[in-house]
């Protein structure tokens, strides 16, 4: 059963992802823009990289643990079976 410290765990997940996909939307949307900086275009790109590193980090350090704390082989199993069509792939928990 998940603690209150496992449910902030994913609440700070979940804004991770959140603040990705604001770094995706603006790398995207810039080039479009005809008055935009593309110099500009480098710095959100470092900074996407830099956020998506750490998030894996993140993930590799406390989610990952967690997930196997929490699930069991059979639930893990139907939860990738459930995923493999939204793109998450290569997950494995020993």
């Amino acid at each position: 059963m998940p603690t209150g410290r496992d449910l902030v765990l994913l609440e700070v997940m979940e804004a991770e992802h959140a603040a990705i996909g604001r770094l995706i939307g603006a790398v995207d949307g810039l080039p479009a823009d005809p008055a935009a900086d593309l110099a500009r275009l480098g710095s959100l790109t470092d900074s996407l990289v830099i956020g998506v590193n750490g998030h894996l980090a993140h993930v590799e350090q406390t989610v990952l643990p967690l997930i196997q704390k929490t699930l069991t082989t059979t639930e893990w199993a139907a939860f990738e079976q459930a995923d493999s069509e939204h793109g998450v792939r290569g997950a494995s928990v020993p």
